[in-house]
């Protein structure tokens, strides 16, 4: 499973765009955590890589979006999924079936 995390101030706009990418790629998406960091969101995508194309494609592809940040190395921390602490909207798509 790959992961891949981001900041965002527009999540609905930014995650159906991921979403989508995943999809034209062919990828298999695991989950989405979104959550709320005053008027900003932290967005977490767990998928698994199908096909031909790489991951760093998929990750060019995402940094494309205006208004996306991506973390930087010393805040992988802040890439937590925080299921612990009950704050995260989690989706799963096996809930889905």
């Amino acid at each position: 499973m790959r992961r891949f995390c981001f900041r965002t101030h527009m999540p609905f706009d930014h995650v159906q765009r991921a979403i989508d990418i995943l999809r034209k790629m062919g990828f298999k998406l695991d989950r989405i955590i979104v959550q709320a960091h005053g008027d900003a969101f932290s967005v977490i995508l767990d998928y698994e890589q199908h096909g031909t194309l790489s991951v760093a494609v998929f990750e060019n592809r995402l940094m494309q979006l205006s208004g996306l940040q991506p973390f930087i190395p010393g805040e992988r921390a802040s890439c937590d999924d925080g299921s612990q602490s009950g704050e995260a909207g989690v989706v799963t798509p096996a809930a889905y079936h």
